[in-house]
């Protein structure tokens, strides 16, 4: 039993002391700004995967051209590759 309490002692002093290191301004600072880059990333990745499937198509109908010979195989192809990359 006192080996319960006194890891209950010690949770609680490391939570103190964590209050205490998490109350500072520069820290708080620190924190919010890395809240909001992972925030701001997280939008860019859902923007970019809702532009995928358009993006995909495109590249279909650029190697449909290339089949069919409308197009500069070469040049679209190393276009292809740089955007698939």
């Amino acid at each position: 039993m006192g080996q319960f309490y006194s890891g209950i002692i010690t949770e609680q002093n490391w939570i103190e002391g964590m209050e205490k290191f998490l109350s500072q301004v520069e820290i708080a600072r620190d924190f919010d700004a890395s809240c909001l880059l992972i925030s701001e990333h997280k939008s860019l990745e859902t923007e970019a995967k809702a532009h995928e499937k358009s993006l995909r198509q495109s590249m279909a109908i650029g190697k449909l051209l290339i089949t069919h010979g409308y197009v500069d195989s070469n040049l679209t192809q190393k276009t292809l590759d740089e955007v698939n990359e």
